[in-house]
C-alpha cells in the first residue's frame, strides 16, 4: 500500500470515528435524561435507587470513552494522568459483576502494595471492561471470573511493575486462536456476534502504557490474561 493510501485510510477512519462518537452520545445523553427521570419518580429509600446509580455511573463511563474516540477523530493527544488501579478496579467492580451475570461468580483480590499506573484512565477502564467482556463470552454456562492484582518485577529493566491477571474457567483456546487473539478484526464469535477490535485494542492501550500483556490457554482449561504495567511512585 502507497503512504498516500494509507493516509487516506487513515483519514476515512477518522471521520468515521467522529460520526460513531457523535451517535453514541446523543445516545448516552437520552441514557442519562431517563436515568434523572427514574431517579425522580423512586423514593430516596427505594432499593432501586442504587440500580438507577449503577445505570448512570456506566452511562457515564460510555460518555468518557466515547470523548477518547472523538479526540482520536480531532487527532489530539489524550490527557495521560497517574491512575491508583485498585481505586479503578473498585469503581469497576459492579460493572464488572454486572457484565458477568448470575452465572458467573465474580472474585477481585487486590494484592499489590504499589498499583499506581500511568496512562489515560478511560482506556484503562475500556481495557480491563473488554477483557471481563471477553471472559464472560468464554462461559456461556457459568463459571468464574477472577481479577487479581499483585507485585511484580521486569526482568528486562528491573523496575517495578503491578501484574493484573483476568483468569476465567471458559472453554479456553487452542493454539492458532491463541496466537491470533490480537490481531485486529480476528474474531471466534461471527460478524454478527462482535467486531473482533476488543482485543487489539487491549493489546494496543497496554503497549501505549509502556506494559505488556500475555495469554495463557488451552481447550477445556479457561483463560488467563497477564497484564505488566510499570508502576509510578
Amino acid at each position: 500500500m502507497k503512504p498516500s493510501e494509507g493516509g487516506a485510510r487513515s483519514e476515512s477512519f477518522a471521520e468515521l470515528a467522529g460520526h460513531v462518537a457523535h451517535d453514541i452520545v446523543n445516545m448516552v445523553m437520552i441514557v442519562l435524561t431517563y436515568t434523572d427521570q427514574l431517579a425522580k419518580k423512586l423514593d430516596k429509600g427505594d432499593p432501586g435507587q442504587d440500580d438507577v446509580r449503577e445505570i448512570r455511573a456506566a452511562a457515564e463511563r460510555a460518555a468518557e470513552l466515547t470523548r477518547g474516540l472523538m479526540s482520536f477523530a480531532r487527532r489530539q493527544a489524550p490527557a495521560p494522568t497517574v491512575i491508583d488501579l485498585h481505586e479503578l478496579l473498585r469503581s469497576l467492580e459492579a460493572v464488572i459483576r454486572g457484565i458477568a451475570g448470575g452465572a458467573v461468580r465474580v472474585e477481585v483480590r487486590l494484592d499489590a502494595t504499589l498499583a499506581r499506573v500511568f496512562g489515560e484512565r478511560g482506556d484503562l477502564e475500556q481495557t480491563l471492561l473488554n477483557l471481563a467482556i471477553n471472559a464472560r463470552h468464554a462461559m456461556p454456562r457459568g463459571g468464574a471470573l477472577t481479577i487479581v492484582t499483585q507485585d511484580a518485577v521486569c526482568d528486562h529493566t528491573n523496575k517495578a511493575h503491578v501484574e493484573v491477571l483476568v483468569r476465567d474457567t471458559g472453554t479456553g483456546m487452542d493454539d492458532a486462536t491463541r496466537a491470533r487473539i490480537f490481531e485486529p478484526f480476528f474474531s471466534t464469535k461471527g460478524p454478527a456476534a462482535g467486531t473482533g477490535l476488543g482485543l487489539s485494542i487491549v493489546a494496543g492501550v497496554i503497549a501505549g502504557m509502556g506494559g505488556s500483556i500475555a495469554v495463557e490457554s488451552a481447550p477445556g482449561e479457561g483463560a488467563t490474561f497477564r497484564l505488566l504495567l510499570p508502576t509510578v511512585a
